[in-house]
């Protein structure tokens, strides 16, 4: 108690250097806070983006590779998805489920095709050829639902869905999408006729289901069936294949742990990576200009505060020799000068976290206007889809800056809190250390 007193009358006696070393404790802690906070910020708003993408992990050839390898014809097998593959990949426990898709092109002279040319955003597909005959296309999952029903890209209206016990019955059930119902007058129970190319023979369905287009990627022409019809061909039929992992936040470490396990340098996993990086860019360079920021200044100004604590602490060397001379223990002086200055400390601690809570609102609006909302144009330019089969969330710019907040939590405020008083103590004990190493003689003579 004696010490807290000795303390507090002695920076009382000297205020104008407590006052130089709490202005100067001030501004170093602020912008080193400030630093902080964004970067914590960034790593928060980064995770959003990755759970707004989802968790879905697409194992699929790497074309861009290939094109600039310029591989011949011969060399294309080493794209070829692997069921293997995607069994050991999809054992790993982080995996709920995988999603090993088949597709065909059928035609028929009996249906007409529902065409998708309107500015939804979707994609106009091409499906009548000449003499009438329309194109349509098959799709298949092995074991699961097919995944644009899990993805609520498409929902069952009427009817039932594919099961897996479809894959090992005799019956060929197929569900069909409601505009293509309607314009050729189907119902459920209905029996369909297709002419495949790719098994040379007639193929025979019945409607069990309905279902509603909710994407405007998807035409209304693609039909989903059972994968027995795949799985009896000679053919290798597999068109994609997908890992639905339980935590979107484990995506990335997914794909570096199962990448051994990929059968060629031509295949990958991707998890919208090119979006992903798209949408991350600004914060990416934010990121770095923030540690650019923390690491300069946490430099700077702790050589700063050592050095004024040094002069501080130098100048009562001979307040320390009359202390040492009758007969005060040398730990009670070092337990003096190091509580002075953490009471300084503690209030430009203080100080700096009110400030920054103000300022790191001003830093967010800036943020969020000149940086998040304004790089949604280029984002959306650059980035483009792989295929049709969108599986990915959708991610804005504008739902990223709402999301971003530049405040500081609880868990920052008490590290920050550790690192500053621990630079502190340091700072106290350096200049301490060699002046208690005199007799009290020296220290009152120098």
């Amino acid at each position: 108690m004696r010490i807290l007193k000795h303390s507090f009358l002695s920076l009382l006696r000297k205020p104008t250097k407590a006052v130089m070393i709490l202005v100067i404790l001030f501004v170093v802690f602020s912008m080193v806070f400030t630093g902080v906070i964004i970067q914590n910020s960034i790593s928060k708003s980064k995770e959003f983006i990755r759970l707004e993408l989802g968790a879905v992990v697409e194992y699929k050839a790497d074309y861009m590779k290939a094109y600039k390898d310029n591989l011949s014809e011969n060399e294309f097998e080493q794209m070829a998805l692997s069921k293997g593959t995607a069994d050991t990949i999809g054992s790993d426990a982080r995996v709920e489920k995988v999603y090993i898709n088949y597709s065909d092109y059928v035609e028929s002279k009996e249906y007409e095709t529902i065409s998708n040319n309107d500015d939804s955003g979707g994609m106009i597909q091409m499906a009548t050829g000449f003499d009438g005959v329309a194109y349509f296309n098959l799709k298949a999952t092995e074991k699961n639902a097919p995944i644009e029903f899990d993805a609520k890209r498409v929902e069952i209206v009427e009817g039932r869905n594919i099961e897996s016990g479809d894959d090992t019955s005799d019956e060929n059930p197929i569900v069909i999408s409601e505009e293509f119902a309607k314009k050729n007058e189907l119902a459920i129970n209905d029996d369909m006729t297709f002419k495949s190319y790719s098994f040379d023979k007639e193929l025979h369905f019945r409607v069990v289901g309905i279902y509603k287009v909710n994407d405007s990627q998807i035409t209304g022409n693609d039909m989903y069936i059972s994968s027995n019809i795949f799985k009896t061909s000679e053919t290798d039929m597999i068109s994609s294949i997908y890992f639905q992992l339980k935590d979107p936040l484990e995506v990335d470490e997914f794909i570096k742990d199962q990448g051994v396990n990929l059968p060629s340098e031509y295949t990958v996993l991707d998890a919208a990576t090119s979006e992903y990086n798209t949408l991350t860019k600004p914060l990416d360079l934010m990121s770095m200009i923030a540690s650019i920021l923390i690491w300069v200044i946490f430099i700077a100004g702790a050589a700063i505060i050592i050095s004024l604590i040094t002069i501080f602490v130098r100048d009562r060397k001979f307040e320390v020799g009359l202390l040492l001379a009758s007969g005060e223990a040398r730990y009670k002086i070092i337990a003096q000068f190091v509580l002075e200055i953490i009471i300084v400390a503690i209030i430009a601690f203080g100080c700096s976290v009110l400030l920054s809570h103000q300022s790191s609102q001003l830093v967010s609006e800036w943020i969020v206007d000149n940086q998040l909302i304004e790089k949604e144009d280029a984002g959306d330019e650059m980035f483009f889809f792989d295929d049709m089969n969108n599986v990915n969330g959708d991610v804005k710019m504008e739902n990223v800056a709402k999301d971003f907040s530049v405040a500081i939590t609880f868990d920052v405020m008490i590290n920050l809190f550790i690192i500053s008083i621990g630079i502190v103590i340091i700072a106290s004990l350096i200049p301490l250390a060699i002046i208690l190493s005199y007799n009290p003689r020296q220290a009152l003579q120098d």
